[in-house]
C-alpha cells in the first residue's frame, strides 16, 4: 500500500511554489516540473508530513476530474481541502497569500494571482499610518468611503450573508430576517430613548447592539479603518483597509422605508442614533440577499490594501497621537476603560523592558 505524504516543492520561479502530494520527493518534484515546464531536475521537494490514513479515500470521494488509471487520486498538488484537513490555516502575511501548517508559513500562490501583473512588483502593504494617507490620496472622485478588518482575508459581506456563517438557517431568508427585526423591536423597546422612525432606523439600531443584520459597516474616515484593522490581536495575520466608491447616490432612507426589498447593494448614511456612529463617522452599505454583478454601478470601484501583520502593534500607537483610540470610538465608560487598560499595559510593558540589564 502506498505511504502518502505532502511536500512542499520549490521551483526556479519563487511564485510556481507549490504543495504537492506524492510518495517521494523526487516523484513530488516531477509533478510540478511537468505541470509548470521545468527542466526534468529543476525543482526540489521538501517533505512536510505524512497524509493520515483515510484520506485517498476522501480524496476519491472530493476530486472534480478523473482519477489516475489506477485508481488513486494521487501524485498530485495539495488541494485546499487537503490542507485543511491536515491542520494549515490560510492566512495572508506581509501581502503574501499562504497556509500556516505546523508552524511554518508557506506562500504557494503567485503574485500574479494576489496583487495583478507584473508579478515582479512587490505587494503594497500597509506598515505605517503615511502609507495609508499616501494610498488615500492616489484615489480618483469622490465619495470613497472604507472599511478596516483584522484579516484580509475575511469574507467583504455582511454578517448574515455571510457563507457558512450566516445567521439565518432558513431557505426563506428574508422572511427570516423580518422575524429577526420583528423581535428585536419588541424586546428592545423598553431600552430605547429615541423610537425609530422606520426599518431602516431600526435596522441601523439593530445593527449597532450585535444583531446580525444585510448591513456592512463602513466609515469616510480612513484613519478610522485603520485603527479597526489593526485593534484585534489576531497573530501572524494580514489585516486590511478596503476602499469602496459607491458610484451612485446615497440611498434615502426616509423614502425607502423597507430594507428587505432591495436588488442590489445600496449606500446609506444613518441618521446619528448613537455616539459611537458620530465618532466613526459611520456608514453603511445594505446588500439583498445575492448581489448580482449587473447590477453595480459602472462608476463603483474597490481596493483592498494589506496592513502588515508585523507591524500591527506599532501602527497601533498612531492613531491614538491623532486622536483614533477606543475612547474616541466607543465614546462612554467602556471606552474609557478600554483607553486606561491599554496605557497601563503599555507602561507595564516598557517597565519590563527597562528593567532588563544591559547586554542581555
Amino acid at each position: 500500500m502506498r505511504r502518502w505524504k505532502l511536500f512542499w516543492v520549490t521551483a526556479p520561479s519563487p511564485i510556481e511554489n507549490c504543495f504537492v502530494v506524492a510518495v517521494t520527493a523526487r516523484q513530488a518534484a516531477s509533478i510540478e516540473e511537468r505541470g509548470s515546464g521545468f527542466n526534468p531536475g529543476a525543482c526540489q521537494a521538501e517533505f512536510i508530513a505524512s497524509i493520515p490514513s483515510g484520506f485517498e479515500e476522501i480524496a476519491r470521494r472530493t476530486r472534480h476530474r478523473a482519477i489516475h488509471e489506477e485508481g488513486v487520486p494521487w501524485p498530485d498538488y495539495g488541494r485546499p481541502w487537503l490542507l485543511r484537513r491536515m491542520g494549515a490555516d490560510k492566512r495572508m502575511r506581509s501581502g503574501l497569500t499562504g497556509w500556516l501548517l505546523n508552524g511554518r508559513f508557506f506562500a504557494p500562490a503567485s503574485l500574479e494571482e494576489s496583487y495583478g501583473n507584473p508579478p515582479a512588483n512587490k505587494p503594497f502593504v500597509i506598515e505605517t499610518v503615511d502609507q495609508l494617507l499616501e494610498k488615500v490620496w492616489t484615489l480618483k472622485g469622490e465619495r470613497w468611503v472604507f472599511r478596516g478588518r483584522a484579516d484580509v482575508l475575511w469574507e467583504l459581506r455582511s454578517i448574515i450573508h455571510r457563507g457558512r456563517r450566516s445567521a439565518i438557517a432558513s431557505t426563506d431568508h428574508i422572511s427570516s430576517e423580518r422575524q429577526l427585526l420583528h423581535e428585536f423591536k419588541i424586546r428592545a423597546l423598553p431600552f430605547v430613548s429615541h423610537i425609530p422612525r422606520n426599518d431602516f432606523e431600526w435596522l441601523f439600531l439593530a445593527q449597532h447592539h450585535g444583531l446580525p443584520t444585510r448591513l456592512l459597516d463602513w466609515t469616510s474616515n480612513p484613519l478610522v479603518a485603520l485603527f479597526f484593522a489593526v485593534r484585534a490581536r489576531l497573530g501572524g495575520r494580514d489585516g486590511a483597509v478596503v476602499a469602496y466608491k459607491h458610484g451612485r447616490p446615497i440611498c434615502n432612507v426616509e423614502s425607502n422605508c423597507d430594507p428587505f426589498s432591495v436588488d442590489r447593494v445600496e449606500l446609506c448614511e444613518p441618521p446619528h442614533l448613537s455616539m459611537r456612529i458620530v465618532a466613526q463617522s459611520g456608514l453603511f452599505t445594505l446588500e439583498p440577499r445575492r448581489i448580482d454583478p449587473s447590477t453595480i454601478s459602472s462608476a463603483s470601484s474597490a481596493e483592498v490594501w494589506p496592513v502588515s501583520y508585523r507591524s500591527k502593534e506599532r501602527i497601533r500607537l498612531q492613531p491614538e497621537k491623532l486622536g483614533i483610540s477606543e475612547g474616541t470610538m466607543f465614546p462612554g465608560l467602556d471606552g474609557i476603560c478600554s483607553d486606561i487598560t491599554n496605557v497601563n499595559r503599555r507602561k507595564a510593558k516598557d517597565a519590563r523592558r527597562s528593567a532588563v540589564p544591559d547586554g542581555l
